[in-house]
């Protein structure tokens, strides 16, 4: 070990400036693939090893470094890459620590949340007098990781583990190994699509977007003609509503699974994607004394658009049975497995459905705007209450500031709806603050 440290010396920054001009082909890109750029530019490297002051090629070891920004397993709130890494001098592997810093503030009003995530789901019907505002403020989401990424002939690799806060909570966010196409570990899951995910000040952005992460084995493959496919097994967690006189969960035995097909076009600007999940559900129908598997699916169509360079589209919609675990404002409750009323003993998967669209505006090359709208909508009228949850409104407008390639400012407005079987509804709003800073 002390031979391969025997001489350590910092060998060269890949960006001297972080306010330098970028190359002229990143000038056609959007603010967020520029600001990956920068930072992969902006990364200060030590070399390590017994070969004096040899250095490697810059575009050897922006290309190794590029690795660490890989689409499906990142997204808008993620950290950047690490601003010091350790380097062997042959380019072949990287090794880094850093985190991002995450500070909110928002105020409430119609209503208040305690949370940094904005849930429609959680607005109080009827209105609660003594909650009609607040004002609010968390670290939360502030997380620290640490990556190695390798080269070895055809073999590329990469370890990475991640912990954050949850209010005061610490908690493991990631940890994973990615062998070439494969990866193995805790990330998110492969029915997701993080490109199309919203751009928010809002921890938890619009609610009819998919989010959940897992222990799982994925495969993700891209070809030169710009098609990506993905297929995941993946640990299932279940959320099950039971009659507890008659039906009661069962632990699930069958991995979720979930295929993708993608197609990337314009340097990967623009993207089309469909996926699809389907999951066997267990629970006991105590008056039959028998266990029951009930299947559940989904499908979501979503992508990226970047309609002319300062404008972009993101979109999706997701559909199917047994899914709410999955999306948005239907996870805040146990909608996976529901009762049903009409059969004692007997829980089906209702259906449920979300869409988002939002539209981001590039002013400059720091500077950009984004409109953001959510829906939820839960279809199992017939399972549940008339006090209970029918959809979801959700529509956010913000304006960012890329201060630098590590160090974003944000302001947001949001307005959000519940509506319940009822027909009761109610709205609230938050103006959000953010400021983050990776390392």
């Amino acid at each position: 070990m002390s031979a391969i440290f025997a001489c350590i010396t910092i060998s060269f920054s890949l960006n001297a400036s972080q306010d330098s001009i970028c190359p002229a082909h990143d000038e056609s890109q959007t603010v967020n693939r520029r600001m990956h750029e920068e930072a992969i530019r902006d990364v200060h490297l030590i070399s390590a090893g017994g070969k004096g002051t040899e250095t490697a090629p810059r575009d050897s070891v922006e290309a190794l470094i590029r690795n660490f920004y890989m689409d499906q397993y990142r997204q808008f709130h993620d950290p950047e890459a690490p601003h010091f890494m350790f380097m062997t001098n042959d380019a072949n592997l990287v090794m880094g620590v850093g985190g991002k810093i995450f500070l909110r503030g928002w105020f409430d009003w119609n209503g208040t949340q305690d949370t940094p995530d904005f849930y429609p789901f959680n607005i109080a019907i009827p209105a609660d007098p003594a909650r009609y505002k607040g004002l609010g403020g968390s670290m939360s989401q502030t997380r620290v990781f640490m990556t190695i990424i390798g080269r070895r002939k055809r073999l590329g690799y990469q370890a990475y583990i991640e912990a954050g806060f949850s209010d005061r909570t610490f908690m493991l966010r990631q940890a994973y190994l990615r062998l070439n196409d494969f990866l193995l570990g805790y990330t998110y899951s492969g029915f997701m699509d993080l490109k199309a995910m919203i751009p928010t000040v809002d921890a938890q952005g619009p609610n009819g977007q998919l989010f959940k992460r897992s222990i799982q084995v994925q495969y993700n493959h891209k070809f030169a003609t710009g098609w990506h496919i993905g297929a995941s097994m993946e640990l299932p967690s279940v959320q099950i509503t039971p009659q507890h006189e008659y039906s009661e969960e069962c632990k699930s035995f069958i991995p979720d699974f979930s295929v993708s097909g993608e197609y990337c076009w314009d340097d990967g600007m623009s993207s089309v994607r469909l996926a699809a999940l389907i999951r066997t559900m267990t629970y006991r129908n105590l008056l039959e004394d028998k266990n029951r598997n009930v299947v559940g699916w989904g499908m979501q169509l979503s992508g990226v658009y970047n309609i002319i360079r300062p404008l972009t589209l993101y979109y999706s919609a997701a559909v199917g049975h047994g899914i709410g675990s999955y999306q948005g404002d239907l996870a805040m409750s146990e909608y996976d497995l529901v009762a049903d009323a009409e059969h004692p003993g007997k829980l089906t998967a209702p259906l449920c459905m979300g869409v988002t669209a939002g539209l981001q505006y590039d002013f400059s090359r720091r500077f950009f705007a984004c409109l953001g709208f959510g829906e939820a909508q839960y279809y199992g009228h017939k399972y549940l209450n008339p006090t209970d949850y029918r959809y979801g409104l959700y529509g956010s407008a913000n304006f960012f500031w890329r201060i630098s390639p590590r160090f974003l400012a944000g302001v947001e407005y949001i307005i959000a709806k519940r509506k319940d079987f009822s027909g009761a509804s109610a709205s609230s709003d938050r103006i959000g603050l953010l400021t983050t800073f990776s390392f």
